[in-house]
């Protein structure tokens, strides 16, 4: 049943292609300098998209598409998810889902000291445990991820590369060592590919913790500080 409804989507992509109906994926993937991963998807079609899937799929071109429609086809799309929290998402004229992952995890549960094969392609199965996103060699991380157009969406990003967006991002605790991004923010920690068609992601980094020396040094000064102002009160006084 799934393997016939990805083909029938890819079907209704070729048909949607000459419209200008649109979709976007948002991947992101957060690792914080406890090495806690949190990762989140959000996966939108505009309205005229969901519109004419809806007319294909029931045959009838006349058929009166209500937003309850909309929403009962866009669950069929995200029910693969079973470990993730759903949250509606509407904006800019796109309905969908933003999806967050439910278990806390360590970076260290998705890394491997081993050499791999192959990447691991992200969500591709649904699946987060047990998977390697990285490959750890003393204390540094090195990416091992391929981000990829899903085969539903893939008739319409492979005609036209402004109906489908995707991007993975990546935010870290601090900056990378070195990195193949598209784009990165000033401070140097997020990371964003945009991916076309298929994108490798590579990107090696250390998770450094702040030293308990610096939160000395900034309880002395932030001391410092408050006492100056009290010697200056009593002083006017």
């Amino acid at each position: 049943m799934k393997k016939l409804r990805k083909v029938l989507l890819s079907l209704i992509l070729v048909i949607l292609i000459v419209t200008g109906c649109s979709a976007k994926q948002y991947d992101v993937v957060k690792v914080d300098k406890d090495k806690n991963i949190s990762l989140k998807s959000t996966i939108a079609m505009d309205d005229e998209m969901l519109e004419s899937i809806l007319k294909i799929s029931s045959g009838d071109e006349n058929t009166q598409v209500t937003d309850e429609m909309k929403w009962n086809y866009l669950d069929t799309v995200v029910e693969k998810y079973t470990d993730w929290d759903k949250e509606k998402y509407e904006q800019d004229g796109f309905k969908g889902y933003t999806l967050t992952y439910k278990d806390k995890i360590n970076i260290d549960d998705l890394s491997t000291t081993e050499d791999v094969d192959a990447r691991y392609i992200y969500l591709s199965n649904n699946e987060v445990k047990d998977s390697h996103l990285f490959k750890k060699e003393n204390d540094v991380y090195k990416s091992i991820i391929k981000a990829q157009v899903p085969d539903e969406y893939d008739a319409l990003y492979s005609n036209s590369d402004s109906n489908f967006e995707m991007t993975f991002t990546l935010i870290l605790p601090n900056k990378s060592i070195s990195n193949n991004a598209d784009n990165v923010s000033k401070d140097g920690k997020t990371l964003t590919w945009n991916v076309k068609k298929a994108s490798e992601i590579d990107v090696e980094f250390k998770i450094e913790k702040t030293s308990i020396v610096v939160y000395i040094i900034i309880a002395i000064i932030i001391v410092a500080f408050i006492v100056s102002i009290i010697f200056m009160i009593k002083k006017r006084k």
